[in-house]
């Protein structure tokens, strides 16, 4: 799930909790990227790092690491699953 904001161009890898894809943002006018969690609550472990990644991220500022900049929530919080 992508904001309207975000024109996807293609994926970048897919690893255990997700898909990174390269994005565009249209109203910035840069390539961003976007990280889908999928099944968020299957497990604890899953649910904790879901948790944990974006105030790790938030904290982190090195060259060698995107910044994260904005989290989406699913529109209808009643089935949250992806994030």
């Amino acid at each position: 799930m992508t904001d309207i904001k975000y024109h996807p161009l293609e994926p970048l890898g897919r690893g255990y909790y997700g898909v990174v894809t390269t994005t565009h943002d249209l109203e910035k006018r840069e390539k961003v990227a976007i990280k889908k969690i999928s099944n968020v609550f299957e497990d604890s472990i899953t649910a904790a790092s879901t948790l944990r990644d974006p105030m790790i991220l938030r904290q982190i500022q090195h060259e060698n690491i995107i910044s994260l900049r904005h989290v989406m929530l699913p529109s209808q919080k009643t089935s949250l699953e992806d994030v």
